[in-house]
């Protein structure tokens, strides 16, 4: 509303003009909005009226009275919807529905469970446990009317509003589907009812924060993903497919699973789901049906809640050959299925006990006193059959027994263990709240039923003045009892007050002086922000003025909060001997069974434990399996199956990715040299130590043959025999020489030089020998000085040799100056010389970078040489350039001299030999360089050897020629004549 302030003068009467007159409009909009909403209303009534198109009405529970009660939720019948909603039309709830057998079963063993409870002397002596049981028949509309009749105490029951003429309700044990139990908890934890579920592994509910009130007796399926992962890799399974259902929980597992399986190693073929509508569904099945048929993968996962597999089992996917189906329930090994039963199935499956006593009150108990319909009937005539488990054989008259005995020999095979344990928990949080408030049981007790007034009254709630409903010691009773109706009216005036209160409260002072609310004292506030809370209070839809609290209220209150902090830190032993308790996601410490079908000689199939997985147990203990006790097909070709995309790459081969496909898929190709696989399917070959070298298969290495030219091996020995000999020529020609030094021959070829090569030669044949043989220190020092030194000395006699010839020729004519250089003095000089260079050079070598032994690992493959390093390669090609050097400047010298008119002219024979010298060496650095190993030293020498014969044949054949074959022509007289000439 606008605001109207009241001015002095004559604007005073203006402004309450304008201020009536804004108000007046006000009042005629919102009539007028008014009138059009009913007409709105009116319009939409008559052309849309929204019916209960349910036709599975929810049956009233099964209840039992008792000091402190537990809700219920046990499918015992499913339903599935025929058609999913269009939204283009009003929807359908036509449904199909059928019982389940083997869930029976787990509603027995709640009411067993309580009875045996109550029966107990020493667990809950002073209490008895009620319960109020539904059957939500899978069916979320119906789940949460049960859990709004659970919550009331009424089959039509009532949000907001308690009904019960028993105790408190204590806590909900439910066996709902994953996704419909996460969905009930987000109900339950308003009222802060504890859930404990014996059938939902559901993964998200693991998480304390989101769902702090939820508690289960079956493992997370995150454990179920973990443990299908271990089964895989146990068996090397690493293509598998994926088939699963739509529900939000079956997609995340699926995905958890497809990490597993990738960080594992293994691919996925393909994920294929199905819809949860039956029309769908066979029309999913039969397209994954040909996805099957199609596939190369030999193991499939099922995963999904066993309500949908029992559904999948009469599908035509079973038909592929040579499959192994990984399944999470057990489904396919209690009924039959339309086609054959396969012994390649393994299922996971919460790990069952037999429950004592539990097949006694089977056997024994009533079944009147439970609800009964046809099936139920059946159900109990079954048990009457002579092939039914002697435990729980019921003596019935021959009218009542029946030929249909499917569910006698699977008492053990459904949740009944999990139910046991939930409602056990149950009584033992009760047990440990009781007996640790021994200080306040006495108030505890006075609230249970036989210790309250006769007369109690519950809270009635008003919202608008319009009661709910009372408790009254008789029941419950409508709103048009004559005590309540004055105290509906009495509430009615109640509020009229205030609301007076609130308008003569706004048009007094603008501060308002009240009582605090907590702490004593007061609160002084302004008028408008007071007002506005009182009208808030006053008229909030959810207001509720509590007239008198009825003290089962508050106990329902104390023990729902209470009983959290029980159930968090229960831990006991159940009848078993089993350590039962919670961890800290709410989840029950406990694993799972493999199982799979076993098939009899007499054709009997029995479901035979082959594995564990125990999430809980230490690592080496927490997967097991029992190949010996499993049974495969007779289509598979190697026991256990394989399923790989490509086969496993053996040892001495690695993986090679196929571009564009899963990494699972690959071809295998030979390791490197140097490198060995020892293990199959190897990403990556593994490199050899140095002192190690791949054996033909590259699946190991093994020590690498140490080698080195030695004397034994045939190259050796030949390189010895060749050594030998010209050490002998060369000892030959040395002493003709010797023998025939007075001869004319020796003497006019500077006979001294010739003994100095001669010698030089036979040191440069010897030294070839230190080449051959291990090296070691010492020898691979005097390997390259040696024959440096040697070499040298040999091409500076040579040189001397040229030297003199051409001084000889050129001293003979008249007034030559070089008859005073003709002496020996001059040869000697230059061999010392020229040697006392080289000997500086190899010295130089030697203090700097002297040559060592060396274990070269990489020159030949899977040899280790032993050879001599050089040390400095450049002292070595310094050493080889001056033997060239002087090489050369012999050649260029004996080559100018070759036509002197000398008789015995030594000139033209030291130039052939310095060709041949040179040429040698000259080839010899290429093919030094080029081999490797102990050819290397080989070729080294063969060109010592080779160069050495050279100089030694050029040079001295020719006159042993004529010093033993011509003796005439070593004559005196001979040689005048040619100097004649």
């Amino acid at each position: 509303m606008p605001s109207c302030y009241i001015w002095s003068g004559k604007s005073e009467r203006y402004h309450s003009r304008s201020c009536f007159t804004a108000l007046k409009m006000e009042v005629h909009l919102v009539l007028i909005v008014l009138m059009l909403c009913d007409i709105l209303w009116k319009t939409a009534e008559c052309q849309c009226t929204l019916g209960n198109y349910r036709s599975t009405e929810l049956r009233p529970g099964y209840q039992r009275d008792g000091d402190i009660m537990i809700g219920g939720l046990v499918t015992v019948e499913i339903s599935f919807p025929f058609h999913l909603p269009s939204f283009t039309t009003v929807p359908s709830f036509v449904v199909s529905s059928y019982p389940v057998l083997l869930n029976y079963y787990n509603f027995l063993a709640f009411v067993s469970a309580v009875e045996e409870i109550n029966n107990s002397s020493e667990l809950l002596p002073n209490l008895k446990l009620g319960f109020h049981i539904y059957n939500p028949y899978n069916n979320i509309l119906l789940m949460y009317t049960a859990a709004m009749g659970i919550f009331s105490g009424m089959d039509t029951g009532i949000p907001n509003y308690i009904c019960k003429t028993s105790g408190p309700l204590a806590v909900i044990i439910e066996g709902l589907p994953a996704e419909h139990s996460s969905q009930f908890s987000s109900l339950s934890k308003i009222y802060h009812y504890p859930q404990i579920s014996y059938t939902s592994g559901n993964l998200v509910m693991s998480d304390e924060v989101e769902f702090p009130y939820f508690y289960r007796t079956v493992p997370s399926d995150l454990h179920l993903c973990a443990g299908i992962v271990k089964l895989l890799t146990h068996f090397g399974w690493t293509w598998v497919g994926i088939i699963a259902s739509s529900d939000e929980n079956s997609m995340r597992a699926v995905q958890i699973l497809r990490e597993g399986i990738e960080q594992s190693g293994g691919c996925i073929e393909f994920i294929e789901t199905f819809s949860q509508s039956n029309t769908l569904l066979f029309q999913d099945m039969k397209n994954i049906s040909e996805i099957i048929h199609k596939s190369s993968t030999k193991v499939i996962i099922l995963y999904c809640s066993k309500d949908y597999t029992e559904a999948v089992s009469h599908t035509s996917i079973w038909e592929a050959p040579g499959k192994v189906w990984i399944m999470t329930a057990e489904w396919q090994f209690v009924l039959p299925s339309y086609f054959i039963d396969r012994k390649n199935t393994l299922a996971f499956t919460v790990g069952k006990k037999i429950i004592p006593n539990f097949h006694k009150f089977v056997r024994e108990v009533n079944p009147s006193m439970f609800p009964n319909d046809s099936f139920i009937e059946m159900w109990w005539r079954d048990l009457c059959n002579n092939q039914c488990l002697k435990s729980i054989q019921r003596s019935c008259s021959n009218d009542e027994t029946s030929a249909y005995i499917i569910h006698c020999d699977i008492i053990n095979s459904g949740d009944s263990y999990n139910v046991y344990n939930a409602v056990y928990s149950l009584a033992h949080a009760l047990h440990d709240m009781i007996t640790s408030r021994s200080g306040e049981s006495e108030s505890f007790f006075d609230f249970l039923p036989w210790k309250a007034s006769h007369q109690r009254i519950s809270a009635t709630a008003v919202r608008r003045g319009l009661s709910l409903g009372t408790s009254h010691k008789d029941g419950c009773l409508s709103g048009t009892d004559t005590n309540e109706l004055q105290k509906m009216a009495a509430t009615q005036k109640q509020i009229q007050d205030e609301f007076d209160a609130l308008q003569d409260l706004s048009n007094n002072t603008q501060i308002v002086i009240r009582p605090a609310d907590k702490g004593g004292g007061i609160v002084i506030m302004d008028r408008s922000n007071y007002v506005k809370e009182l009208h808030r209070q006053i008229t909030d839809r959810n207001y509720y003025i509590l007239l008198e609290e009825d003290p089962t209220i508050k106990l329902q209150e104390e023990i729902k909060e209470i009983l959290h902090h029980y159930l968090k830190n229960l831990h006991f032993k159940n009848a078993l001997g089993e350590e039962i308790f919670f961890d800290e996601n709410g989840d029950l410490s406990i694993g799972y069974d493999i199982i799979s079908p076993v098939f009899l000689p007499d054709g009997t199939r029995i479901k035979e434990i082959v594995g564990s997985y125990n999430p809980y147990a230490p690592p080496e203990q927490e997967f097991t399996i029992y190949e010996k006790a499993m049974t495969w097909d007779s289509t598979f070709t190697e026991i256990p199956p394989e399923s790989r995309c490509s086969p496993s790459c053996l040892p001495g081969f690695r993986k090679l990715t196929r571009e564009g496909e899963p990494v699972c898929c690959y071809d295998c190709i030979p390791c490197p040299e140097g490198e060995v696989s020892n293990q199959t399917d190897m990403d990556a070959c593994m490199k050899c130590p140095e002192e190690q070298w791949p054996n033909q298969k590259k699946d190991v290495c093994i020590p690498k043959v140490i080698t080195f030219l030695t004397y034994e091996e045939p190259l050796g020995i030949t390189l010895t025999f060749i050594c030998i000999f010209f050490i002998f020529i060369n000892t030959v020609i040395l002493g003709i020489f010797i023998h025939y030094k007075n001869t004319p021959i020796v003497k006019a070829n500077n006979q001294e030089l010739s003994y100095i090569l001669l010698i030089s030669l036979m040191l440069c044949f010897l030294c070839s020998l230190v080449f051959l043989g291990h090296p070691d220190k010492v020898t691979c020092i005097l390997r390259q000085t040696a024959f440096g030194i040697s070499f040298s000395i040999a091409l500076s006699s040579v040189l001397a040799k040229t030297i003199t010839v051409v001084i000889a020729f050129h001293a003979t004519k008249p007034g030559s100056k070089l008859r005073k250089w003709m002496g020996s003095r001059v040869s000697f000089s230059i061999v010392i010389s020229c040697s006392l260079i080289q000997t500086v050079l190899c010295l130089v070598w030697l203090f700097t970078a002297p040559p060592f032994p060396y274990l070269n690992k990489n020159s030949e493959i899977g040899t280790i040489l032993t050879e001599c390093n050089e040390g400095s390669i450049f002292a070595f090609y310094c050493v080889l350039g001056y033997l060239g050097l002087l090489a050369a400047i012999s050649f260029i010298v004996a080559f100018l001299a070759r036509n002197l008119p000398d008789s015995f002219n030594e000139a033209k024979y030291i130039t052939f030999s310095m060709l041949v010298f040179c040429s040698v060496w000259v080839s010899f650095i290429p093919t030094y360089l080029s081999t490797k190993g102990k050819y290397t030293v080989a070729v080294e020498i063969f060109a010592i050897l080779a160069s050495s014969a050279g100089l030694l044949g050029c040079i001295f054949f020719p006159k042993c020629y004529v010093i033993l074959l011509r003796p005439e022509r070593n004559s005196r007289e001979c040689l005048s004549k040619y100097k004649n000439y």
